[in-house]
């Protein structure tokens, strides 16, 4: 192809896709000291603070892909951040090409440790004053559906998960016992034909999740969002229609600890400063009640 058609082409996919708006480049660090690099972007509405959706793409790919599907987002009133996960795009920091060495080989240990990506990535988010932290989706793709599914199952705090060409055994990580820990919260469990078995399996196991398989062509996670009409609007829809509404009177916990307190005055009276990127919120205490905690004494 020439240098010219080749420019063509990249300027009538950039223009097919719907723009984002005020994208803002942001990196912060893992537990485990992993530089990760992602893409924030403010909701499209004024009204704040926002529910937020986190983004997680699938094995080999980078946060780029999630492109289609942000905007939509943003027109529903969502933050987005959408991150690169460790050994891909621009994440790794100073053992980036280690990181990528492993990705390439197939290593487990790099996808068991895509963990500690998103828990960097929740305690970044906790540090947003414009978004209502008692609002939480987390989207993936892939190795990144495998991430937000054990993820939510053991942080009570996220509402809304959507899994997009999911595994029940992604690199040796098991998604099936997590998925029954996730219920009653909903979850949107989405492939093609070609790849419905996962999702079949993970819907059995979890009654309050939603399936929908769409089309017949072997089209995985984010690549949807080219192959297949209104994908990007069927997951808008799902994390809208299921994040609720804001309420008056949050209740926080810290972590992913049991107790929760009716404000954060009351916690430091119990357990002394935190940092304000280790605290959780819960939209009301009913809510903290059935996702298991109980309230401090």
């Amino acid at each position: 192809m020439s240098r010219a058609v080749t420019l063509f082409v990249s300027i009538f996919v950039l223009q097919s896709v719907p723009a984002a708006l005020g994208q803002q480049v942001v990196k912060f660090e893992t537990e485990d000291h992993v530089g990760i690099v992602g893409d924030y972007y403010m909701p499209a509405h004024e009204a704040v603070p926002a529910p937020v959706a986190i983004l997680l793409h699938m094995y080999r790919s980078d946060r780029s892909s999630w492109a289609p599907l942000i905007p939509h987002l943003q027109r529903a009133g969502f933050a987005v951040l959408a991150i690169d996960l460790r050994g891909h795009g621009q994440s790794g920091g100073a053992k980036a090409a280690e990181l990528r060495k492993q990705v390439i080989e197939h290593d487990p240990v790099v996808v068991r440790d895509m963990h500690y990506d998103l828990e960097a990535a929740r305690r970044w988010v906790a540090t947003r004053p414009e978004i209502d932290q008692a609002r939480v989706a987390l989207i993936g793709a892939g190795i990144g559906s495998t991430v937000a599914i054990i993820d939510a199952a053991k942080d009570r705090t996220v509402d809304v998960v959507v899994a997009m060409s999911p595994g029940t055994g992604y690199s040796g990580l098991d998604t099936t016992l997590p998925m029954l820990n996730i219920r009653p919260r909903p979850v949107l469990l989405t492939a093609t034909g070609y790849e419905r078995k996962a999702c079949d399996g993970l819907a059995r196991l979890n009654p309050t999740a939603t399936e929908k398989i769409i089309g017949e062509m072997t089209a995985h996670g984010t690549r949807m969002f080219k192959a297949l009409d209104d994908v990007e609007e069927m997951i808008t829809s799902f994390v809208r229609d299921n994040i609720g509404d804001r309420t008056a009177s949050p209740v926080v916990a810290v972590g992913r600890g049991d107790v929760y307190y009716k404000n954060v005055e009351a916690l430091h009276r119990a357990v002394g400063k935190t940092d304000p990127a280790d605290l959780r919120w819960y939209s009301s205490a009913s809510e903290a009640e059935t996702r298991g905690l109980h309230a401090a004494s």
